[in-house]
């Protein structure tokens, strides 16, 4: 019995450790690009990159099973009452904005959709000018 709650009592600080690491590792996803207030032109390109979880599709498993480490964004523009998911770990490519000011959402969410962390950047498009035709 003396030799069981030895062997216990060297486990259990090194579960609590791995349950401290776990905790500190938090599915993050971060906007590399463009900064916030930035001026684009009628293309937007988001840069991203997200730390301790893999950007999939949520279709690949079925619905029922949760997957550890993997997650997808929710992409919403403008506030807008949809979203398009996105799974790669490619830039985000928006666009056909109009000009003005402009804010796109980037919701991190698991296989669930579960939002997980999000990120907003705000930019605004670059009023078109016009373009005299060569004859």
């Amino acid at each position: 019995m003396r030799n069981a709650m030895t062997r216990f009592a060297g486990v259990l600080p090194m579960s609590m450790f791995s349950l401290a690491a776990f905790a500190a590792a938090k599915p993050k996803v971060v906007v590399d690009s463009p900064t916030d207030g930035q001026t684009a032109q009628d293309l937007v390109l988001i840069k991203f990159h997200t730390e301790n979880v893999r950007i999939e599709s949520p279709f690949a498993e079925p619905a029922d099973t949760a997957r550890a480490n993997v997650g997808h964004l929710q992409i919403i523009v403008d506030g807008g009452s949809w979203h398009r998911i996105y799974s790669t770990p490619h830039p985000v490519v928006i666009a056909g904005l109009g000009s003005g000011a402009h804010r796109v959402e980037l919701v991190l969410a698991d296989s669930h959709h579960k939002a997980l962390d999000s990120k907003t950047v705000q930019f605004t498009i670059q009023e078109k000018n016009a373009i005299p035709l060569q004859h």
